[in-house]
């Protein structure tokens, strides 16, 4: 994985269709409070996505993907994020700089398993190669290869892990022309990071009357 983060790229076209698909799936500050209980929305005020992620863990709904995705960090499938974009697609994000491709070392690293109430739990995929490997492995023979022949080409994993890059979530104001929704990406830790969806700034403003110009922000859509 690389050390440095791609600025997210302002390509109209690509970014006309996020927002085409998160207002598809209804990924708003309203969604995000049906979604989350209050005790996950105040444990995110405080930093802890543990709660958040035991009450979407599981959930295959749009909206939960896409929270899990960016505003609480975990890594998901290529074809989790084609489901809940369809119009961009991973590649898309991929394109846009919000997301990148990661291995299956990263995503296993990076992955809360939330199980029996919270706690922590293998996954059975390494459950079974734990099981495989304390069994004695038959030894076998080197493979010989004809030096004219092309070497294979890598194998390219069909379903890739994904990682999100920057922080990207739903904000909601009421301005004098009438209620407005728009999503806002952050740099992942920053202030916004620090905000529970459809909670309320430290100001006591709520989240997205305020303008995007700070240095970590950016309004994407």
């Amino acid at each position: 994985m690389t050390t440095s983060v791609p600025v997210p790229a302002l390509d109209r076209d690509l970014i006309a269709r996020l927002r085409f698909d998160v207002i598809a799936a209804s990924w708003t500050t309203d969604t995000l409070e049906t979604l989350l209980s209050d005790g996950a929305l105040s444990a995110l005020m405080r930093d802890s996505r543990l709660p958040a992620l035991v009450e979407l863990a599981g959930v295959t709904d749009p909206a939960a993907t896409l929270t899990r995705f960016f505003v609480l960090g975990q890594p998901e499938r290529a074809s989790a994020l084609d489901a809940a974009l369809p119009t961009l697609g991973a590649a898309g994000l991929e394109t846009l700089g919000l997301a990148a491709t990661i291995d299956e070392a990263e995503a296993t690293s990076a992955l809360v398993v939330t199980r029996g109430c919270g706690k922590f739990a293998p996954k059975r995929e390494d459950a079974q190669a734990g099981e495989g490997a304390s069994s004695p492995k038959t030894p076998t023979l080197p493979t010989m290869h004809d030096p004219d022949e092309e070497a294979p080409e890598p194998e390219v994993e069909s379903d890739p892990w994904m990682s999100a890059l920057y922080d990207l979530r739903p904000h909601a104001a009421t301005l004098p022309g009438g209620d407005r929704d728009w999503w806002v990406t952050s740099d992942p830790g920053g202030d916004a990071h620090r905000q529970a969806p459809g909670g309320r700034s430290r100001d006591g403003r709520r989240r997205g009357d305020a303008d995007a110009a700070g240095h970590d922000r950016a309004r994407v859509c």
